[in-house]
Parts: structure tokens; C-alpha cells; sequence
């Protein structure tokens, strides 16, 4: 039996409430530790920027290998965008026409061979980007004068990388016990935390280990 309007309603609603109260909980935890409110809020927007940028690349990585079907090089004309909404139009519902519900449901997608990137309990998924700067950012990721950078074996890292500033760079090398990591152990579950520490440039790539078994959006 298909749930009623008004219990799938209330239960968003619940989703948005615990989300909320997660959200609050890293803003206060921030103060604990020095921050003032409104630098609180600022490092957790730019963590939530953080982790969308790297999800959607991340994305358009596996797009590019063909592990997931067209997806984000023709933005909300993709076929595998397309094909999705013709067998759930319901899909549509959102302020994005469906495309970031169907962005996340590629991310659900990778999760097992990437389970810290896409994480679906991480509560800086409820700070969705607006429609407008999601368009934005996927027009930028699709610029057909890029393409060939998307199966560089070291694409990932330099976005890790230029994200940060030179300051917390050294921070985190400094602190990381992961540096000596081989490149090809950067898999599964090592991946994010390692990445982030390395930095890989042309000379330390890393691979990217996405898995082969069969995917609703593969093509």
C-alpha cells in the first residue's frame, strides 16, 4: 500500500526536523571549541560546500569511466536524468525539476565503494545548493573543453587539493598518519581520508577503484 499524502508529508517533515537538530548540534559544538556563532556557521557552510563538490565530482568521474550512464555532461538534458524521470515522474517533485533528488540517488549509487563520500547520514546533505548554483556548478563540470580531465587518475586529489588553502594543506599533512599510504591501497574506505591527506599531484595518482557489479544507472 502506497503511504497517503499526508504520512509521506509528515514524514519529511520529520527528516527536516532531525536534520535541523543535527545542524544546530555541529554549530554549538563549533562554539565549544572557540568558534564565535557566525564563524560556526561559516566553516559548516563551506564543509557543506565541501562535500558537495566533491560528491558531484566524484560523479562526473564515474560518469566519465562509464560506471554510471549520462548523468551530469548534459546537465538536466542527460539521458540517464531523462530516462529516470520517464519511469518516475513523481521524481520531478523537488525545486530542481527532480535533477538534484536524481544527483543524490547517484551518490546512493557509489556508496558502497565509496561509503565515506557518500554517506547518506551526513547531515550537511540537508544544505542543498539553490537550483540556480546547481545548474552553475554542473554547466562548469560539463564544459565539453574539459572532458579528458575527468579520467585523469589524479582528479579527485587536485580538487581535495586546491579546495584548501596552503595554511590548512600543511595542517593536514603535518597531522595525517596516512602519508605513507601506497597509491594503490586507496580504496573503499581508505580513500577520503587518505585523498585528503595526500594531495596526489601527477606524480602520486591515485585510482580510482569504483566497482563493476551492475548498477540501476549504468549504462
Amino acid at each position: 500500500m502506497a503511504p497517503s499524502p499526508t504520512s509521506a508529508t509528515s514524514g519529511s517533515i520529520r527528516r527536516l526536523l532531525a536534520a535541523r537538530r543535527q545542524i544546530v548540534d555541529v554549530v554549538a559544538h563549533l562554539q565549544s571549541e572557540g568558534d564565535t556563532a557566525w564563524s560556526a556557521v561559516a566553516r559548516l557552510i563551506r564543509e557543506a560546500v565541501f562535500t558537495h563538490l566533491n560528491r558531484l565530482v566524484a560523479i562526473r568521474i564515474a560518469e566519465a569511466l562509464g560506471l554510471l550512464r549520462p548523468s551530469m555532461v548534459d546537465g538536466r538534458g542527460s539521458k540517464g536524468f531523462r530516462d529516470v524521470l520517464e519511469l518516475a515522474p513523481l521524481l520531478a517533485g523537488d525545486d530542481t525539476g527532480g535533477y538534484w533528488t536524481y544527483l543524490q540517488l547517484c551518490g546512493d549509487e557509489l556508496a558502497a565503494e565509496l561509503p565515506t563520500l557518500f554517506d547518506p547520514r551526513n547531515p550537511l546533505l540537508a544544505l542543498a545548493p539553490s537550483p540556480g548554483a546547481l545548474d552553475d556548478l554542473v554547466e562548469g563540470l560539463a564544459d565539453a573543453s574539459a572532458a579528458e580531465l575527468w579520467t585523469a587518475p589524479d582528479c579527485l586529489g587536485w580538487v581535495y587539493q586546491f579546495f584548501n588553502t596552503s595554511e590548512e594543506r600543511r595542517t593536514m599533512r603535518e597531522e595525517s598518519s596516512l602519508h605513507e599510504i601506497p597509491a594503490n591501497s586507496l580504496s573503499g574506505t581508505n580513500f577520503h581520508a587518505a585523498i585528503r591527506r595526500r594531495f596526489p599531484g601527477p606524480e602520486q595518482p591515485w585510482p580510482p577503484t569504483f566497482g563493476r557489479r551492475p548498477r540501476i544507472f549504468t549504462a
